[in-house]
């Protein structure tokens, strides 16, 4: 991150307790370089974390790196089996996960594991920019011209 730690990762228990230390982990490691990012990128972990409980089984791990665009987070896990988005039906209670985060994030995809079983899930957001100036026929030039409104008038 921009505060000189560098990349930093920790590694969490496969325990539903585990996931809200995930996001804090997030949180704290991006709270100072790219606090407007915090909500998206705390989410879209929390999504990953929770898969990596539910359906790897596994211990896993959560990485956050600081990139030119704003952040990229890797949540590995070494569960077999392939992650790959849902379509659920309105009244499934799960399946969501993986099209949440891709909802969220600005980029994101899935890497199986060098050495199986096991894979990555990464996303990256982007730090918000400028706002996008208006076209020049949409600035005002000056003070505004006497006569009638050329819109409707």
């Amino acid at each position: 991150m921009s505060t000189g730690t560098g990349d930093l990762s920790a590694r969490f228990q496969a325990d539903a307790g585990s996931i809200a230390d995930a996001r804090r982990f997030v949180a704290g490691a991006i709270e100072r370089s790219h606090p407007a990012l915090s909500e998206a990128v705390t989410l879209a972990v929390s999504e990953l974390a929770t898969n990596a409980v539910r359906y790897g089984g596994t211990d896993y791990s959560v990485a956050v790196q600081e990139v030119p665009t704003g952040v990229r987070v890797a949540v590995s896990d070494r569960g077999g089996g392939r992650a790959a988005p849902k379509d659920p039906a309105p009244s499934d209670p799960r399946g969501r996960g993986l099209k949440i985060v891709g909802a969220i994030a600005d980029a994101w995809g899935i890497e199986p594991a060098r050495v199986p079983p096991g894979k990555t899930i990464w996303f990256e957001v982007r730090t918000p920019g400028p706002p996008a100036r208006a076209p020049a026929r949409w600035r005002s030039t000056g003070p505004p011209s006497p006569g009638p409104c050329p819109i409707g008038g």
